[in-house]
């Protein structure tokens, strides 16, 4: 009798266990995403919506900004590369983009993702994202 409750003991432990390390192993590849606020701006005579988009889990942090910019007068804004013309300012630290993925593109709009990797970014300080199309911009979170 002693038998069976040190191997029913034993038994509950070892499922107990395994639970606890699927439930940490599941966890840690969740991704939370966080939205936060859109901006709208009109640079260079062109109309831009920021959306920016905050992923993290245990592994890593991305700040995805999705934008949509419409423009009749100068078309050629919806062919820049915006990997290389954009920069997320947090902690008084400029970071680069990581990554430019195009969307949907017409003849006078397009919407695209720009991915940012900022190192301890924290969706709840303020941030802003830097453009240097014809001119400087800045658009600020606070």
């Amino acid at each position: 009798m002693a038998m069976k409750k040190v191997i029913l003991l034993l038994s509950a432990i070892v499922i107990c266990l395994i639970g606890f390390i699927l439930n940490y192993k599941i966890d840690s590849n969740k991704v939370i995403k966080e939205i936060l606020p859109q901006k709208e701006q009109v640079i260079d005579e062109a109309h831009f919506v920021f959306k920016p988009i905050y992923e993290y889990n245990k592994k890593q942090k991305k700040l995805k900004l999705l934008v949509e910019i419409t423009s009749y007068i100068h078309d050629d804004l919806l062919n820049l590369n915006y990997k290389e013309i954009s920069m997320v300012e947090f902690n008084n630290e400029l970071y680069k983009a990581i990554e430019y993925k195009i969307i949907e593109k017409s003849k006078h709009k397009l919407i695209a993702n720009i991915i940012f990797n900022p190192t301890n970014f924290q969706s709840t300080q303020p941030f802003g994202i830097r453009l240097f199309t014809y001119s400087d911009n800045e658009i600020n979170w606070n």
